[in-house]
């Protein structure tokens, strides 16, 4: 699961993953902005940051929650979305970019969705990375069709349409845009703002549309061209030697 989150990831670190503040008129605001889930190096999203957020946040009165994510690991997201619904507060989602795969199912919290200018939506299928034998990955195969009826059932009851009809759009890889997510009932209301440009690896989904992806040279593929990525000869080294040198690197730094 962490190589799947860390292959969401763009090259543009600086992004604030997760910020939370109380609003005037008591409003909790929480800005969603990284992958959800943990990564190699504990960065990411994950249900603990709500929580704490929640319990240092006092008494508030409704729950203001901004997107912006590739998506990562469901489990997590599932988690965070019954932990909103469980407060017992109106939560209004505003999804500012993207809210793509574990991200939709975050957004399916708020009591209302909004989708701003430029905003897309994606549902698909619950994915992994699995090793084993052939009996091994069978009930890999098993687990995953669970995983993405149970996905299936939240859009379901947020959207209010047939869970069969949900589970079409997740088989074919949907994206929608602000108008096909209130049309599909995914968000209720469209507003005007400023359309955020992608900054996100979306290397790791079969039918990222054009505007999405981004620039040339994400992990040795050319994501610029319309056709098949190109293989883009570069000295990529094994990103686990990567990982334990940068490990090495930060305890001498700390010795």
């Amino acid at each position: 699961m962490n190589q799947f989150l860390a292959k969401l990831r763009s090259s543009k670190p600086e992004r604030v993953a997760f910020k939370a503040q109380v609003n005037t008129g008591g409003e909790l605001e929480l800005q969603c902005y990284d992958v959800i889930g943990q990564d190699y190096f504990g960065e990411g999203i994950t249900v603990s940051n709500f929580s704490d957020a929640i319990k240092e946040a006092g008494d508030y009165s409704s729950v203001k929650l901004k997107i912006n994510s590739p998506g990562g690991d469901v489990f997590e997201a599932v988690a965070i979305y019954n932990l909103l619904r469980a407060q017992g507060k109106p939560v209004y989602a505003v999804v500012e970019g993207l809210a793509a795969s574990a991200a939709s199912v975050v957004a399916m919290a708020g009591d209302t969705v909004t989708m701003g200018t430029g905003t897309m939506m994606m549902i698909h299928n619950a994915m992994m990375m699995a090793f084993g034998n052939a009996d091994e990955l069978r009930k890999c195969a098993d687990t995953l069709d669970t995983v993405s009826g149970s996905i299936a059932d939240i859009y379901a009851e947020n959207t209010g349409m047939p869970k069969a009809d949900c589970q079409k759009l997740m088989d074919a890889e949907t994206w929608m845009d602000a108008e096909d997510c209130v049309k599909n009932g995914f968000a209720d209301e469209t507003a005007p703002g400023e359309e955020i440009t992608n900054t996100f690896n979306l290397a790791v989904y079969a039918k990222v549309p054009e505007k999405l992806k981004t620039a040339p040279v994400v992990a040795g593929l050319d994501l610029a061209t319309k056709d098949e990525p190109e293989i883009v000869i570069v000295p990529v080294e094994d990103p686990m030697i990567d990982i334990q040198r940068k490990r090495i690197a930060l305890l001498r730094a700390r010795g």
